[in-house]
């Protein structure tokens, strides 16, 4: 099964928990058999991803909508713009109302991408999951641009997973998925002071400057 389809049927259930601990062993997996030079452009390949069905279960239809948010962003920042624009034209497991709400997602996404090229070019390399707290994180490097990625799939705030050696006071470049705007630009400087946190069912993007 290629890597979306994985991720889409994994990600968009009707399950309360989300098995991280698989999906870093299958991303990790998958960057091995392309060589840890990965580039998502060259290891991208075309797949059929079938699109869930909709939760009559407002709740869960919510939870669906959230997720599917995640599944762009993790797509987004492993394979780059040509991905996250074929699984938002394939996969709408959404209410038609949040379709506004899906388009601004989606530009945000596209300016973070534009903006961060090692999103798109990086070596891969996952480097965190961990069940209990429904987190798995991943990071990007080319030269000396890194940037590590997070994706919360609880119910709780959780603290951001950075690799060991990571520094206190580090300028930083920080996108995170629950809070984009019209303008598309949401991408926010700042020095770190105390560690990051990741909100629930959200992704963040940390970028060493």
């Amino acid at each position: 099964m290629a890597w979306s389809s994985f991720m889409t049927s994994t990600i968009i259930s009707d399950s309360e928990t989300i098995d991280v601990q698989s999906i870093a062993e299958q991303l990790q997996s998958l960057v091995n058999e392309n060589s840890q030079a990965w580039l998502g452009a060259k290891a991208y390949k075309n797949s059929e991803v079938l699109t869930p069905a909709l939760s009559e279960n407002n709740a869960k239809r919510e939870r669906q909508y959230n997720r599917y948010k995640l599944l762009l962003f993790q797509l987004a920042t492993t394979y780059g713009k040509k991905e996250l624009h074929r699984i938002s034209q394939q996969v709408s497991p959404y209410d038609p109302k949040q379709a506004a709400d899906e388009a601004i997602y989606i530009a945000s996404l596209e300016h973070l991408l534009e903006t961060m090229p090692v999103l798109e070019n990086g070596g891969l390399e996952v480097y965190y999951a961990d069940n209990a707290e429904g987190v798995f994180a991943y990071s990007r490097q080319n030269g000396s641009a890194r940037a590590y990625i997070a994706l919360n799939f609880s119910f709780n705030t959780q603290e951001m997973p950075l690799p060991f050696g990571f520094m206190a006071s580090t300028k930083v470049a920080v996108w995170q998925s629950d809070s984009v705007s019209a303008s598309g630009k949401d991408i926010e400087r700042f020095v770190t002071q105390q560690a990051i946190g990741v909100q629930a069912f959200s992704g963040k993007v940390v970028i060493v400057e």
